[in-house]
């Protein structure tokens, strides 16, 4: 997540993400220190070659990122006749260049390894929608400059998810599933501190797609009980909902897992299909319409009282 700001990442390419929060501490920019205020994050990209861009190329990646939930675009272009040696802020173009000074641009240019005619590209803000928005530059950029193969399939085990997250509320929920087996070595932090608890899940990922996902699941009571417990699940709500499964527990259940594999997703690949529409035998439309059976469709009383339900017309 935070080399590529995404669990999904496409390896056919390079240009990792990096973090720029500690230099902007630094940057007397009154966005940028309500955001870190606010646990925000600012979050780097360096796209080589790229600094001949006009006003109206970034203007659409600022609109492509805000499209993703981002507030905008920050960026950083260098001439592409500047000595990075003797840098001048002159040597340098962006919309906020008038927050930084030169030891800001010499701090970002060292850590992202930039050079003459490069530019970095930057977002601040909540660090889940700043990684989103990044991963989605990242991808849209890497395809407009053909810095891939399409013919290439990179394969990565995406591992390590933790095994809760907060919610806006600040109360922990399952990043997975309840289901899902911690580590054994993490076990020890459910009591004090469960953000440190990996799950025993894993991805496979090719080319920035999701082909399968799959998990160790937990198989015994007293460890179900207190996921269940930090979730806030009360005894009486674990009892009506998973009284069944506790009590198979305690009868002994073996460690098991498994994974399911996105077929369509593999052969809309092999294919060179965006979506996987163009590879299952009877596609919905966007609005999950199915052109061939011309479903959905209205149904007889006859079938409706065989399953017993009732439709109430409602008038527009």
């Amino acid at each position: 997540m935070d080399k590529y700001g995404t669990d999904k990442p496409d390896l056919r390419f390079e240009m990792p993400l990096f973090d720029l929060s500690k230099i902007a501490q630094n940057i007397e920019s009154n966005v940028i220190q309500n955001s870190l205020k606010k646990e925000g994050i600012l979050k780097g990209l360096l796209v080589k070659d790229w600094s001949n861009l006009g006003r109206k190329d970034f203007d659409r990646l600022t609109e492509l990122v805000k499209s993703q939930g981002a507030g905008g675009l920050i960026y950083i272009s260098i001439n592409r006749d500047a000595d990075i040696n003797t840098l001048k802020l002159e040597d340098t173009n962006g919309p906020l260049n008038k927050f930084f000074t030169l030891d800001n641009i010499k701090d970002m240019i060292k850590l992202s390894k930039a050079s003459p005619g490069d530019v970095i590209f930057m977002i601040i803000g909540d660090e889940k929608i700043t990684n989103a928005s990044m991963s989605f530059l990242r991808n849209h950029i890497a395809k407009e400059q053909k810095l891939y193969n399409d013919k290439e399939m990179k394969f990565a085990w995406i591992v390590d998810f933790p095994l809760f997250e907060k919610d806006d509320n600040g109360s922990w929920q399952p990043a997975h599933h309840v289901f899902s087996a911690p580590h054994e070595e993490d076990i020890v932090f459910l009591n004090d501190d469960p953000g440190k608890v990996r799950a025993n899940l894993f991805d496979l990922v090719c080319n920035g797609v999701e082909l399968g996902s799959g998990s160790i699941r937990i198989h015994e009571r007293a460890l179900q009980e207190k996921v269940f417990d930090i979730i806030g699940y009360s005894k009486k709500n674990v009892e009506d909902l998973f009284g069944h499964l506790l009590t198979a527990f305690d009868y002994g259940v073996p460690p098991h897992g498994g994974m399911g594999l996105g077929l369509d997703r593999l052969v809309a690949m092999l294919c060179n299909e965006e979506s996987i529409r163009e590879v299952i035998a009877f596609p919905k439309t966007q609005t999950a319409s199915d052109l061939f059976f011309g479903a959905p469709d209205y149904i007889s009383n006859e079938q409706l009282k065989e399953l017993n339900i009732k439709v109430d017309e409602i008038e527009k």
